[in-house]
């Protein structure tokens, strides 16, 4: 066993006490090569693409692993009304030898369709064939669709998006109006009058050309003084569409003159949101992204420093190695960063930038060498210019190309050579396994790996060969990590709910403390301010387990440091706290207290201030300068460059690594893991992940956005409703007594989907509405706590009640809805009254917006 292993052993006992503990090793799972030194391979794979009323759309990108379904399908695809869907493949040379589909609900579970394709016709490079799709598909419904293809040298190449057989879709008008709004911005013409679209307005920043949106001016939005040319075609991406809403993303190149008459290109990518009325389209969201690809020049890199162009500084990630303590190794200072998927490293003292990783290929045409669907992180610089850094997600090109997973690499600078020295397969696309790796990747001053990879935490020692899951099911163990990722805590006991006790872990000391929860208490993990530990504690005695669903109030919050020490206590008599929220040097609480009843009602929160911590944030290292053409430039100012010493010597590794490389199969630690999470897309990228559906919901409504659950089912999202809705109660859901009201309202809703169902006995006991209704619907319960009544229409809408909190009353039900009011049905009464819209949002605010739905 290594040295550096061992050291976790030592480490207070910690993995002994977690009964999850699994050690072996790496040797046994890893898949030995011959050791070789490489370059990296172009990529091989064949590009799909599919044609929706006559306009090439949904670029897809190959799979050659099993991959979880239900994450799989960026791009929605619309059937034509006979259900023939074109597609093309472009074989960059392979010969394909088969040619398959399959269709599956979104769950991916229900198979059905799946066909083999027999006659197709290839030319120069391109083959066109039909899906002919069989008429076994609902009106409006999606479900999943899978190409493969198989190539002489590959077998089963899948390609991934979603169908929908709809009716009614202004698809060809849609995309007729994304394109040519496109195109005019190239123009500053409008002669179709896009811009009455705009609602150009102060608060948009027209200093930059690298983030534009529906408020930016005209001028803004065409390009202002820049002038650029689009190389290629656009990529159109169609993300959400149905009869009148629609939202689509567009890719494209571009290169345009800048200062200094030089070249530059640049990728961008377009969102839009549209709604269609019978008179015409509305914009309802509109955003445009545009990054400069980073090029090595004496032009951008000077005595004043590195000019990184048209970018944001939070799209710039940094690293430097510091300055050296000693010059006898030949020790420097380096400056290290990623910016648009690629890996650079300098020398000030040598002038000499290297382009340590990119899967951009120049010798590629196309959007293949642009596609973006992986991230880098730098973990460690040293003063000899080696670094050592993760590449994750979609593997473009090499070894591991049609991949999803992680490598971790070392670039070695005295051989210019890059290593890999392990690698990690997923079955997850990569916007799921950056929420992981954004949470925790950190290296540690005792040279252990920690990685949160699959909802578990492992700590990696590659040095040693070995491995070990620190926290199994992280989310569910209310894993929390610090700002700087050093320092991480997760509940422990059988009852994850109502846990006996919290483990934080200290990654660069190795040292741990157990906080333990007195009897007839429980603990639940909070988060950090720094180096400090923020934990909340509650009684069992007083956990509500009846009601909506199951709550949990807490008594007291407390801060502990990093030896275990209470250093503050936030309790206060009748007084609990629902939820915590914490933020830089902030903690604000969720609070309620009980009313003469007996009962729990919410009141204003409250803020805690930590006036002694110090941001842990990075000050800002990037410095902005204007350009006549480009407008907003940032750059990475440099205190030397050796100015005059020799002239900018641009590299790149010239070989690659790969056999002496571990394969660390970690598949099996993801199996059975039932926790639910929620995902919040938006503009056409993941932007949240939540463990309640309302929080997520909220995340992206402005947005236009979507939400789906971690078992691919459609949650909610932006979408075309009936004005009017009024969903039928059943008379079974009169109640005789006030206490009896959420009976009423289950009963409502089992009746309403066809449950016969007694819950007396199941109520009577203590159950709450989530738990039951969870067990006995075919759908997805879900606690909507925190939307806004327009939110909640998306349900209304869909004929699915939704169980409202009141202060007065208890539970009731919504169940319809007009343009000014929301239709209220009282179980004690049995009848249905109208409430103003903006009376209820306020009504059911003052009682914390507690909201119960499901989805069929």
């Amino acid at each position: 066993m290594g040295k550096a292993f061992k050291k976790i052993l030592i480490l207070a006992g910690i993995f002994l006490v977690v009964a999850i503990l699994v050690f072996f090793l790496l040797l046994k799972d890893r898949e030995k090569e011959e050791v070789s030194y490489e370059a990296m391979e172009a990529a091989s794979l064949p590009v799909l693409s599919l044609t929706v009323e006559d306009q090439e759309v949904n670029v897809l990108y190959g799979y050659t692993a099993e991959m979880k379904e239900a994450y799989m399908g960026e791009t929605l695809t619309p059937l034509p009304e006979d259900r023939k869907l074109p597609v093309a493949v472009s074989t960059y040379g392979n010969t394909v030898t088969g040619l398959s589909y399959e269709i599956r609900t979104m769950d991916g579970n229900g198979l059905i369709e799946r066909r083999e394709l027999q006659d197709w016709r290839e030319e120069d490079g391109q083959i066109q064939v039909e899906l002919p799709i069989q008429d076994l598909l609902g009106r409006n419904i999606e479900y999943r669709l899978r190409i493969l293809v198989s190539t002489e040298e590959r077998e089963n190449i899948s390609y991934y998006t979603r169908v929908v057989w709809g009716q009614g879709m202004k698809t060809r008008e849609m995309l007729e109006y994304v394109k040519g709004f496109h195109d005019e911005t190239f123009t500053k013409t409008d002669s179709e009058n896009y811009a009455v679209n705009l609602e150009s307005d102060q608060s948009a920043d027209n200093g930059t050309l690298a983030y534009t949106n529906i408020h930016s001016s005209f001028d803004q939005i065409t390009w202002a003084k820049l002038a650029p040319s689009q190389i290629g075609e656009p990529q159109i991406q169609i993300l959400q569409i149905n009869s009148t809403f629609g939202s689509f993303l567009v890719r494209y190149e571009l290169q345009a003159e800048g200062e200094n008459d030089r070249i530059g290109t640049y990728l961008v990518e377009e969102y839009f949101c549209l709604n269609w009325s019978p008179q015409r389209f509305y914009l309802m969201a509109y955003e445009r992204n545009m990054n400069q690809v980073f090029e090595a020049s004496a032009d951008t890199i000077t005595s004043e420093g590195i000019d990184f162009g048209v970018t944001l500084p939070e799209r710039v990630a940094l690293a430097e190695s510091g300055k050296p303590s000693t010059r006898e190794n030949g020790e420097k200072e380096y400056q290290v960063f990623v910016v648009n998927g690629e890996l650079w490293s300098y020398c000030p003292e040598n002038q000499e930038a290297v382009r340590i990783f990119t899967f951009r290929d120049e010798k590629e045409e196309g959007w293949r060498r642009n596609h973006q669907e992986y991230g880098i992180r730098t973990v460690n610089v040293d003063n000899l210019g080696n670094v050592e850094f993760f590449v994750f997600g979609y593997m473009n090109r090499g070894v591991h190309e049609g991949q999803t997973g992680l490598s971790y690499y070392r670039y070695v600078k005295a051989d210019n050579a890059l290593q890999e020295v392990f690698y990690i397969a997923s079955d997850k696309p990569y916007q799921v396994l950056k929420e992981g790796i954004d949470t925790l990747a950190y290296k540690s001053s005792r040279e252990l790996l920690y990685l949160k990879f699959d909802n578990n935490v492992y700590a990696i020692d590659y040095v040693g060969n070995e491995f070990v899951v620190v926290v199994e099911n992280a989310e569910a163990r209310g894993f929390v990590v610090n700002q700087t990722q050093d320092a991480i805590a997760w509940q422990q006991g059988e009852n994850l709910q109502e846990a006996d006790s919290v483990r934080i872990l200290y990654l660069d000391s190795g040292e741990s403390h157990v906080l333990e929860a007195a009897d007839g208490e429980y603990l639940r993990t909070q988060g950090f301010i720094d180096q400090d530990f923020i934990c909340s504690i509650g009684r069992t005695e007083e956990i509500k387990r009846s009601g909506l669903e199951a709550l949990y109030p807490q008594y007291a919050l407390t801060i502990t440091d990093a030896a275990g020490t209470e250093i503050s206590r936030y309790q206060y008599d009748g007084i609990y706290i629902s939820s915590v929220s914490v933020g830089e040097g902030q903690v604000h609480l969720s609070r309620l207290r009980k009313n003469s009843s007996g009962d729990y009602e919410y009141m204003d929160g409250d803020t805690l201030m930590q006036s002694n911590a110090e941001s842990s944030r990075e000050k800002e290292k990037l410095a902005q300068k204007d350009g006549e053409k480009r407008k907003r430039i940032w750059y990475l100012p440099l205190t030397q460059n050796g100015e005059g010493k020799k002239n900018l010597n641009v590299t790149s590794p010239n070989k690659i690594l790969y056999g002496g490389s571990s394969s660390l199969d970690l598949s099996h630690y993801s199996e059975g893991m039932d926790h639910v999470r929620y995902y919040a897309y938006a503009y056409g990228h993941l932007q949240t992940v939540r463990d309640r559906a309302g929080e997520a919901i909220s995340q992206i409504y402005d947005k236009m956005g979507w939400v789906t659950d971690s078992n691919g089912n459609a949650i909610w999202r932006r979408t075309e409703r009936a004005l009017t809705v009024s969903i039928p109660i059943a008379e079974e859901a009169k109640v005789a007594a006030p206490d009896d009201r959420l009976m009423g309202c289950i009963v409502g809703i089992l009746r309403k989907e066809g449950v016969e169902e007694d819950i007396h006995e199941r109520l009577a006991a203590g159950e709450n509405a989530q738990l039951i209704l969870s067990e006995l619907l075919p759908g997805t319960v879900m606690d909507l706590s925190g939307c806004t009544l327009k939110q909640l229409f998306y349900y209304i809408n869909r004929q699915t009640p939704v169980i409202a909190l009141s202060e007065d009353k208890g539970p009731i039900l919504l169940v319809g809805y007009d343009q000014y009011n929301v239709e209220l049905y009282d179980p004690l009464e049995g009848t249905v009254t109208k409430k103003g819209q903006n009376d209820a949002e306020d009504y059911f605010r003052q009682a914390g917006s507690r909201f119960l739905g499901y989805v069929k």
